[in-house]
């Protein structure tokens, strides 16, 4: 684009220089990435959107007429979604992005941009990485409790974004709670473990009273709190005998 002239000349003669003139662009034939994605959480809008150009079989960019640009997944490397506004109108050759998220969290993304007439594009790899803590989930369920013993399959908690992905990082406290406690049962050992990687690990909880129907509770700060499946308590091995009903009311023979 712009303004150009010729200009001619020959040996012996004076030069000549054309009315100036305009070049328009040709017909649309590519979409490059003008920007990049960048700065994805899980479930919610990339800090850096994309931009999407327009351009000729040359490079120039090709302002008008509007033209439909759609944005989908190329690499999709753990069965993300794209949602968002991912069908923009060109505005002077620019389809600009605004509200585009994916809701899984997983490295190596990329967008394709297509448009009708012309080459498809795609952008850059990129990552979408986990939201802000949002939420507690039982991972692991606890199973195989006897009363007084540590149960045999200690329940597992997870960090999680408000989408579901697990928040690696920072550590965090995560306290159980009996929720559903229906003989008066005491919860004993480490009832409160810092995350590693986004999961709080149990190792030696334990409950007292022999009984149906019991429940765990997770918390943090911050945090919504998760409920455990209900789960039994058995009762252990036998260990020692105790008169039940006392002997009374004895007379001689």
């Amino acid at each position: 684009m712009g303004s150009y002239a010729l200009a001619a000349a020959a040996a012996g003669l004076d030069p000549a220089v054309s009315n100036a003139f305009a070049v328009a662009p040709g017909a649309p034939s590519r979409l490059p990435f003008a920007t990049q994605p960048a700065g994805a959480a899980g479930g919610t809008p990339f800090t850096t959107q994309p931009v999407v150009e327009v351009l000729d079989a040359v490079g120039n960019r090709v302002t008008g007429p509007s033209v439909s640009v759609t944005l989908t997944l190329g690499a999709n490397p753990h069965g993300g979604y794209l949602s968002g506004t991912t069908t923009v109108t060109t505005t002077t050759g620019v389809a600009s992005f605004t509200d585009l998220t994916i809701d899984t969290a997983a490295t190596g993304y990329t967008l394709v941009a297509t448009s009708t007439g012309t080459s498809p594009d795609t952008s850059a790899t990129f990552d979408v990485l986990p939201g802000a803590a949002s939420a507690l989930r039982f991972a692991g369920q606890p199973a195989g409790a006897t009363g007084g013993t540590p149960f045999t399959t200690q329940p597992v908690v997870a960090i999680l974004d408000a989408v579901g992905n697990r928040v690696a990082g920072p550590s965090v406290s995560v306290t159980l709670t009996l929720g559903a406690n229906p003989h008066g049962g005491h919860l004993s050992g480490t009832t409160t473990v810092t995350t590693t990687t986004g999961v709080a690990s149990f190792s030696d909880l334990a409950i007292d009273t022999a009984v149906t129907g019991y429940t765990l509770v997770a918390t943090s700060s911050g945090t919504s709190p998760d409920t455990s499946a209900t789960f039994d308590v058995l009762p252990g091995a036998a260990s020692a005998l105790r008169f039940a009903g006392q002997p009374a009311g004895a007379t001689g023979g």
